[in-house]
């Protein structure tokens, strides 16, 4: 009875930082794509001057 529901922590736990782990990748992706058009869009105002 305890090793089923140490087991079923043990897998929910790995999951919850897998997911977690997911979550942080999309935010720095996004992340960098709002960077890379801030630094497009600067770069388009420097050159037009």
């Amino acid at each position: 009875m305890g090793t089923t529901s140490d087991f079923i922590f043990e897998t929910s736990t790995s999951s919850n930082l897998n997911f977690s782990f997911e979550h942080e990748k999309a935010i720095i992706d996004k992340t960098i794509n709002i960077l890379k058009n801030r630094i497009g869009f600067f770069i388009m105002i420097c050159l037009k001057q």
